[in-house]
């Protein structure tokens, strides 16, 4: 009997959302990154070879234009639409099924979220005074699907710079001052203190096993790798005792230069200890992404992997499953 292959073994592919719709949004799907993953970078006086058509549409999916954050990943193979007014529950696009299914009622109506997927049973969605967890449930639940509200946390969303998930399963936000931890594992379900610093980078860090740390894009369009420990060790009572700023490493170029930034995502994916950057710059009419190692000391080169389409509608980065 062969063996039953697990999500790493599975080739993973990139999926983007076009805002090229006129009742919503098309979800395109780019070829398999282990098959990409052998090809040379771009540099940044590419002209049009290796230039790429933009990536065949995979579904359309009907939601109000404009609003890309509204869309993100979760729960294993599936993008979650939390712009809704269905009563059938949020809807899910499960990209390995190729299925349209409903998971938990919203909590919420958001505006500005933050998304904290938790392993693939957890999801925190973080807005303007809601602090939210939607949770699939086990297989024996009489309930396939899950979701409450959780206090608000002691700093406002709008003063939120970075952010990012621990492999532990806690979650850290950086305000502009100072940086907090939600144990996601314990039910006390609190926010606490963690550090009087911030994390160097803009948004979302994603952490990298093999760098031992946070890496995050900055609004200056560096790449940054924040090292800390895989786990908080919030046995040491979180809160009371502050941890020391980490050591934090930076690229000796930018990824992208004033003028040419549009909208740089990356995402991370899994297994692969790999980034992917997905349309930061537009250059003579084309959306390229160029590639970039963290070349400081202790970081090892290639951890940035990029692509390049033909010019066409403003894309954003979803997932890689």
């Amino acid at each position: 009997m062969p063996e039953q292959r697990t999500a790493t073994d599975r080739q993973q592919h990139l999926y983007l959302l076009f805002d090229d719709w006129d009742s919503g949004f098309s979800i395109r799907k780019v070829v398999s990154l282990s098959r990409r993953s052998g090809k040379q970078p771009l540099s940044s006086g590419s002209d049009k070879e290796g230039v790429e058509p933009v990536p065949e549409v995979f579904m359309h999916m009907q939601a109000t234009r404009g609003y890309p954050d509204l869309f993100t990943s979760a729960f294993g193979t599936k993008i979650m639409v939390m712009d809704t007014d269905m009563d059938d529950g949020i809807p899910m696009i499960d990209v390995q099924e190729q299925a349209l299914v409903y998971g938990p009622d919203p909590c919420n109506y958001y505006v500005f979220p933050i998304y904290f997927p938790v392993g693939d049973n957890k999801l925190f969605v973080l807005d303007v005074r809601t602090f939210d967890c939607y949770l699939r449930m086990p297989e024996d639940s009489e309930e396939p699907w899950g979701s409450y509200n959780l206090a608000c946390p002691p700093f406002d969303r709008t003063d939120v710079s970075s952010y990012g998930v621990l492999p532990d399963g806690c979650i850290l936000v950086s305000t502009t001052k100072s940086t907090f931890i939600f144990d996601t594992t314990k039910e006390e379900h609190l926010w606490k203190p963690y550090g009087n610093w911030v994390l160097p980078f803009t948004v979302r860090g994603h952490y990298d096993t093999s760098l031992g740390g946070f890496v995050g894009l900055s609004e200056d369009g560096y790449l940054y790798c924040s090292t800390m420990a895989a786990s908080t060790g919030t046995g040491l009572d979180t809160g009371k005792t502050l941890h020391p700023s980490p050591d934090v490493k930076r690229t000796k170029n930018k990824l992208y230069t004033e003028g040419q930034h549009v909208s740089a995502t990356l995402v991370h994916a899994r297994g692969d200890s790999a980034l992917w950057s997905v349309s930061p710059l537009i250059t003579q009419g084309l959306v390229r992404s160029s590639s970039h190692g963290l070349m400081s000391s202790g970081c090892r080169r290639g951890l940035l992997r990029g692509m390049l389409w033909e010019a066409g509608p403003k894309a954003a980065a979803v997932c890689i499953v």
